[in-house]
């Protein structure tokens, strides 16, 4: 059942205020163009894991989509979290295009002969501070677990050769309901 459903965005919905509003030969406009066209790409992948989710048995998962948790003085943000009776399940939604790489170090993105560079998506720090939020909010440690899906199906996923972790917890929207079956049998 979804606890808390997916909304579109409010910084999407300031820079879709903002292009509608700004001149077109303004200095900033290509730049904002930019970071709307990555917000909106953004939103139709979470769109597209929301309908991955919603195939998921409604009685045996709460689901929430987007949580922001205090740590310290910041935040930490949750794409997708499902929590079952034995267990939760955090999902970090990935909507990349091209050619994607995924290495132990870094995950790399070429498009059209352009290349970047990300951190690892599947460092646990997410689980670390959920794990963090819920002792210091005197909730019950459950057993945690991450997932990284990406969403964008044109895109090439190549994980390197032995890297098992990524193989294990790296899959496809589309493989969603397979994946979460295979965690709730480890707990």
């Amino acid at each position: 059942m979804f606890e808390k459903d997916l909304i579109k965005p409010i910084l999407l919905e300031q820079h879709e205020a903002l292009e509608r509003r700004i001149a077109k030969n303004h200095p900033s406009r290509q730049e904002i163009e930019e970071k709307l066209k990555n917000l909106r790409s953004g939103y139709r992948g979470e769109k597209n894991l929301h309908y991955y989710l919603s195939l998921l048995h409604q009685k045996k998962y709460h689901i929430f989509h987007d949580i922001r948790l205090p740590h310290g003085d910041s935040f930490f943000q949750i794409d997708a979290f499902l929590l079952s009776e034995k267990s939760g399940l955090i999902i970090d939604s990935k909507n990349y295009s091209g050619s994607l790489l995924l290495e132990s170090h870094q995950l790399t993105q070429e498009v059209n002969e352009n290349k970047r560079v990300y951190s690892n998506p599947l460092t646990a720090r997410h689980k670390i501070l959920l794990n963090f939020f819920l002792e210091k909010n005197q909730l019950p440690l459950i057993p945690l677990d991450h997932l990284v899906c990406f969403k964008n199906s044109k895109a090439t996923l190549h994980i390197a050769p032995g890297y098992l972790e990524a193989e294990k917890k790296v899959c496809r929207a589309e493989n969603l309901l397979m994946k979460s079956a295979e965690h709730e049998k480890f707990f």
